[in-house]
């Protein structure tokens, strides 16, 4: 894995699916598999693991250790050093209870939005209203706000601008007036935060510039594209935790209220 997948095939994925991928391999599947020969990688051997695999771990969890591992089998058959596919028919043990994905009501939602600084309240309400990934909000431009829709054309990731994750995202979709209302308003905003060192505060203007081309949700001190960890760990979350609420980006993105 380390002289042929990670440098051949792991370099060419996207970054945020190498940030997924690589945390699995150096800590699941080398420990059981580094030392093995690619002629071992047969079915019987792939889906003992795959059976064994910890059931405290979510199914999806598993589903990606599987993933992964199905992605080195395949470059491995590309590169000619196995001629079939082990992984063909590998199945998983399936919870024996079903999890239901974690939620927050609309009072909820509401309370945490009020209770968060802007521009990251506004975000949580763009969220909310619209199902948008938190890649898509981040990459979110001026001239993709309509008066009554948002076209949805890009995507950022930790670094990465991309094309939407999928087909049917690359989209306009329509919203209610209030969640135009809101982005507009964040152009009339500052706000107050750190500058330098002992404690010096400055004011920033939440929206810098407000060119078809210029971020919707910008950084506030550098105008930039915004980090989702920073924004979910040092704005989001800590007032959720006040709150006695359990939020994350795909909490969000599932609320869609108008959907």
């Amino acid at each position: 894995m380390n002289n042929i997948y990670i440098p051949n095939k792991l370099s060419l994925l996207k970054k945020p699916t190498r940030d997924r991928y690589l945390p699995i391999i150096d800590n699941v599947l080398l420990p059981q598999f580094g030392s093995k020969m690619l002629s071992e990688l047969n079915y019987v051997t792939l889906q003992t693991f795959c059976a064994s695999l910890d059931v405290n771990l979510s199914y999806e969890s598993r589903d990606k250790i599987r993933d992964v591992l199905a992605s080195i089998v395949q470059h491995a058959i590309k590169s000619k050093y196995l001629t079939e596919n082990p992984m063909v028919g590998i199945e998983l043990v399936h919870d024996k209870t079903t999890r239901e994905k974690p939620t927050i009501t609309p009072e909820e939602f509401g309370r945490l939005v009020d209770a968060t600084p802007e521009p990251y309240a506004t975000m949580l309400y763009v969220a909310g209203w619209t199902g948008l990934r938190v890649s898509e909000l981040l990459a979110l431009k001026w001239r993709s706000v309509h008066s009554d829709s948002i076209t949805i054309k890009e995507r950022f990731c930790r670094g990465d601008w991309d094309v939407p994750k999928t087909k049917a995202s690359a989209a306009t979709i329509g919203v209610i007036p209030d969640v135009i209302d809101r982005l507009h308003r964040l152009k009339t905003l500052t706000v107050t935060g750190r500058h330098g060192g002992q404690g010096a505060v400055r004011e920033y203007k939440v929206v810098k510039s407000s060119g078809e081309d210029d971020l919707v949700f910008q950084g506030l001190r550098s105008g930039g594209a915004m980090s989702d960890k920073n924004v979910l760990s040092r704005f989001i979350r800590p007032v959720a935790k006040r709150l006695g609420i359990t939020v994350n980006w795909q909490i969000l993105q599932r609320l869609n209220y108008l959907g």
